[in-house]
């Protein structure tokens, strides 16, 4: 339990986390405000849709990219600056430390996708109940919900897995962005020429069929994944083989 403070107080007192966090909450709090004068514009008098609830609160996807980089660069980080080396000396048993620092990782994956939610409800509800005096709610702003919660919280030890894979800032970092950019694109091209719910199999576009709404319960031709649960199922799949990577990894690197 001590390692595991340690670890999750280490990480909130670095700078780059909180700028993350906040440049996350400016992003995601200007989308809204955005729709919301949308809808405004559209009519005077507005009034509000399950769907556009759900709209309002994807704003908060915009977490889940730099949540992976939160993981890469403070991976990296304790490499670059030799940090790391100094747990595997005071903890000699790497197991605990490599465990303990995972469930921080998580954990803090989750306060930052808790956070940023929080803002955005505020934001979202007070204007609805001004505006509109209801907040329509159902299953699509729940799961919207859960999967940026989710899906946070797992792509912060993603990208802690690839740091320690890879254990090279730039390197880390690069690969995840080009990941996500660019990589991932090509792969899921021929994919969803045979079925469109293949593409569900690759890390971001997991993410984005449990934010997407409408087919994710459908298992027709057309619908864009195997339905929700087994969504959820490829996010952690990928998380907990990438983290066991990045553990062996961390496991077996040598003192230098």
């Amino acid at each position: 339990m001590r390692l595991f403070q340690a670890e999750l107080l280490k990480l909130w007192t670095v700078r780059t986390p909180r700028v993350l966090l906040g440049v996350a909450a400016v992003v995601a709090l200007v989308a809204a405000v955005i729709q919301i004068g949308w809808i405004e514009y559209q009519d005077g008098d507005p009034t509000l849709s399950e769907g556009q609830v759900a709209g309002l609160l994807s704003g908060a996807a915009a977490a889940i990219p730099l949540a992976m980089f939160i993981g890469a660069i403070g991976a990296t980080s304790e490499i670059r600056h030799r940090t790391e080396y100094l747990n595997h000396l005071v903890t000699p048993t790497r197991w605990p430390q490599a465990s303990a620092r995972l469930g921080a990782y998580l954990l803090f994956g989750l306060l930052f996708a808790g956070i940023l939610l929080s803002a955005l409800l505020v934001t979202v509800l007070t204007w609805a109940l001004i505006r509109v005096g209801e907040v329509p709610w159902g299953s699509t702003p729940s799961r919207i919900l859960f999967g940026v919660a989710l899906a946070t919280s797992a792509y912060t030890a993603i990208g802690l897995a690839v740091g320690s894979i890879f254990r090279n800032q730039i390197i880390g970092v690069g690969l995840l962005a080009a990941w996500m950019f660019a990589i991932e694109g090509f792969i899921v091209l021929p994919l969803a020429l045979v079925d469109l719910r293949l593409t569900s199999i690759m890390p971001i576009q997991a993410i984005q069929a449990l934010l997407i709404d409408d087919a994710l319960d459908n298992t027709e031709i057309g619908a864009i994944s195997y339905g929700v649960w087994a969504t959820a199922g490829i996010i952690l799949a990928w998380t907990v083989g990438l983290s066991i990577i990045g553990m062996w990894r961390t496991l077996t690197s040598d003192i230098k």
